[in-house]
């Protein structure tokens, strides 16, 4: 499926704000807001906060006649990059698991034994040796 780019460089660069609100309608509004808060940072207008929460007409409509026309070049939003989950003892919104996976060589052989498949990369599946005292 291929998207058509014409409503959004209409959106970002169009006088016509009328023209503009017929031709975006029916346009997906998630990816509307996408390319307007690349192409918009700084003229972000306190309307279009909470555009998910209302009618899709006053959506396409706030879209419309907030964004001020620009000739620049549109921008295409930037794809979110795939993060890596932490394992098992961690929970997913731990932030510094990987700091603690690298210098707790129990943990990492927790890691080994429990879950064997969510290995982090650059990790080996061998079990350390602890060196204990005598």
């Amino acid at each position: 499926m291929s998207v058509d780019f014409r409503p959004v460089q209409a959106l970002m660069s169009w006088e016509d704000r009328m023209r503009v609100y017929e031709m975006i309608r029916g346009y997906p509004i998630p990816l509307l807001m996408a390319f307007v808060r690349v192409n918009r940072p700084l003229d972000w207008p306190p309307e279009l906060a909470n555009i998910g929460e209302l009618p899709d007409d006053m959506a396409y409509a706030l879209l419309a006649f907030c964004i001020k026309p620009s000739k620049t070049r549109v921008k295409w939003p930037k794809k979110k990059g795939k993060t890596n989950s932490a394992p098992y003892p961690f929970r997913s919104n731990e932030q510094h698991w990987e700091l603690i996976v690298e210098n707790d060589m129990d943990v990492r052989n927790e890691i080994r034994i429990k879950t064997p498949d969510q290995i982090p990369k650059g990790m080996t599946k061998k079990l350390e040796k602890k060196a204990e005292w005598l």
